[in-house]
């Protein structure tokens, strides 16, 4: 059995995508840029995105969110245990900086996850597309 990821719809707008992501290890190996959101199967097909906050619980690992890229993928931000990102007022993390930009959202974990053990995320994602100079 291979350590399993599973992406749930929560909000699939227009403006607004919301998604929750379990993770769960069974000691086979470390998630590699496993891509977690690809606009083409939302509502919002654009791909110039902003995270604006990020939820998270990790049971024994960590790890990384990267801004999918056609050139190298963009590390967003280190998660470490559980926490709680906001980035409402500061506008969101954009991806419209980079290079071969491609909308998506991947999930690197730092380690083989442990057999038992798991976590999830929740993405509260804007897209720029509509929304361009709107919090």
């Amino acid at each position: 059995m291979a350590n399993s990821i599973d992406v749930q719809k929560i909000v699939d707008g227009s403006r607004d995508t919301v998604i929750k992501v379990s993770l769960i290890g069974d000691n086979s190996g470390i998630f590699n840029a496993f891509t977690i959101f690809d606009p083409s199967s939302y509502v919002n097909t654009g791909i110039n995105k902003k995270i604006v906050q990020v939820k998270y619980v990790l049971n024994g690992f960590s790890g990384v969110l990267l801004w999918g890229s056609s050139t190298a993928n963009k590390p967003i931000i280190n998660l470490e245990k559980d926490h709680y990102s906001d980035f409402f007022y500061e506008g969101g993390i954009s991806n419209t900086g980079v290079s071969g930009n491609n909308g998506k959202i991947l999930f690197t974990s730092d380690q083989t996850i442990p057999t038992g053990n798991m976590g999830y995320i929740m993405l509260f994602i804007k897209s720029k597309d509509l929304v361009n100079g709107e919090r």
